[in-house]
């Protein structure tokens, strides 16, 4: 488009959610218009939303779009080149993609070694999940901005009160960026597992985690048994009563459950 003189004219549009009194939308939009022919050519809108999803919680979202209007003669062949597609060197075809806000479910991951970890208490002593290799494992991934990880903690309690004594590790790794709110809620509801803190996300993403709760369970060899976000502790049950003789009970009690 060869260049023209415009008008530039922004304009924006705010709106308050006044059921918790933040901000919940707010859209910017700028537009160009042609001013010796009087027609927009360029626009782009910006915009950032607080939006809830069952299972990630409230998340912002920044989005932007430009939108361009050439000017064109009406009537004109199109090149054919305009409905080539040439997919890129590593293109691969997939199924389906997954969704980053999913359930985060990825059975692929079961049956395969746990990844390395290295967890640091807040006293600065660092313990590598390697370490505990004899012991099956438990990993809770969770916030206390997260709704449902919150809402697990009493029946989580009560497997870990039924498992622990039987050699099953407990694990909590928190993803919030006040360490002071994790303390506290694990004060408040009296969590006995220990807890460690996902500072930079690399635990996170040591285990692809793209949203929480997430429950992961190492069996004595370090092989993944149970991998679900969003996942129901009756699930869970089920899979560490598939861990060995000692756990089978709880096979008998999550029948009885469903």
């Amino acid at each position: 488009m060869s260049p023209a003189s415009c008008f530039v004219v922004r304009f924006a549009d705010n709106r308050d959610d006044f059921k918790v009194r933040k901000l919940s939308l707010n859209r910017e939009s700028t537009i160009w218009i042609d001013k010796s022919q009087k027609i927009i050519v360029k626009k782009v809108e910006q915009s950032q939303s607080l939006t809830r999803f069952p299972v990630s919680g409230q998340v912002r979202l920044t989005t932007e779009i430009v939108v361009t209007y050439p000017v064109v003669e009406l009537n004109q062949q199109e090149p054919a080149t305009s409905f080539t597609f040439v997919a890129p060197g590593d293109a691969q075809l997939v199924e389906a993609f997954s969704s980053p806000i999913g359930s985060g479910t990825r059975p692929e991951l079961v049956g395969k070694p746990a990844a390395e970890l290295q967890l640091k208490s807040k006293e600065g002593a660092t313990t590598s999940l390697s370490s505990l290799r004899g012991k099956p494992v438990f990993l809770d991934f969770w916030a206390t901005w997260c709704g449902p990880c919150k809402g697990m903690v009493p029946d989580l309690v009560k497997l870990y009160d039924e498992t622990a004594p039987k050699g099953l590790v407990w694990l909590g790794i928190d993803n919030d960026e006040n360490p002071e709110a994790a303390e506290k809620f694990i004060s408040q509801e009296h969590i006995p597992w220990r807890n460690y803190r996902d500072l930079d996300g690399a635990m996170g993403a040591a285990f692809q985690r793209n949203s929480i709760p997430l429950g992961v369970l190492i069996d004595a060899q370090g092989t993944i048994r149970f991998y679900a976000a969003g996942y129901e502790t009756k699930d869970l049950q089920s899979a560490i009563s598939k861990l060995g003789p000692e756990f089978g009970p709880l096979a008998v009690a999550s029948a009885n459950a469903h």
